[in-house]
């Protein structure tokens, strides 16, 4: 907000932000999908203490909240949105024509992993999320059921040093923690061979923004004496 000089309404579907300077990533600040983001409100909602919790969901997507389904920390209802008029273009991410091709989804909480993989298998839920790599054998070995990689970007895990605290303020002693640590075989013993990749991209694999400058240092690892060395 210190940026902008003006934000106002051209018209009940436009809007208008001035700058007080250049901002060439406001298009990425205003379309980001992960936390922090910028949550559309209505001016009453928008306008309530920080103390209250919004209490009504209002959107014009794809699906309808619905209200009377609603079982916090359990379940939710989405109902399809007649109303609703996707973009032509193919959907791409969080980008494109949101095509709907069901009237509701139940999205169930459930905890437990055995629990959901029992849904899945006795009918009673149609989708399982991220199931647990233990899960693997059994739903690869059951034939009305399909395992299928649809983020190929992945889950990237991070290990994240108290640059403050020693030895870790030290720069050597975090360039060791390079040498040392052998990503392939973490991932070894947690998940398939046929799920893993090793990630030397500060940006991750699949996306965008991968590439392979100056990633000599995310090459090493699994050399302990190297490490010794730093």
């Amino acid at each position: 907000m210190e940026r902008a000089s003006d934000i106002s309404k051209i018209d009940d579907k436009t809007f208008a932000i001035a700058l007080k300077e250049p901002m060439g990533i406001l298009l990425d600040i205003l379309g980001k999908a992960s936390t922090p983001c910028l949550f559309m409100m209505r001016e009453k909602d928008a306008d309530r203490p920080a103390t209250e919790s919004v209490n009504s969901n209002i959107g014009s997507g794809p699906f309808k909240f619905n209200h009377a389904l609603a079982k916090p920390g359990a379940t939710f209802t989405y109902d399809r949105n007649e109303a609703y008029v996707p973009r032509l273009e193919p959907a791409d991410g969080f980008a494109g024509g949101k095509v709907v091709n069901v009237d509701r989804v139940v999205w169930d909480n459930i905890a437990d992993q055995q629990t959901a993989f029992a849904a899945l298998q006795a009918g009673e839920a149609d989708f399982l999320l991220e199931p647990s790599a233990d899960l693997y054998p059994a739903i690869e070995g059951d034939p009305n059921l399909d395992l299928e990689v649809l983020n190929k970007a992945g889950n990237v895990y991070f290990m994240r040093m108290n640059c403050l605290q020693k030895p870790f303020d030290n720069v050597k002693a975090r360039q060791a923690m390079l040498h040392l640590i052998d990503q392939e075989a973490f991932m070894r013993t947690t998940f398939p061979q046929e799920y893993i990749s090793t990630v030397t991209s500060v940006f991750g694999s699949h996306t965008p923004y991968s590439n392979d400058e100056n990633t000599g240092w995310y090459k090493k690892g699994g050399d302990p004496e190297k490490a010794k060395q730093a």
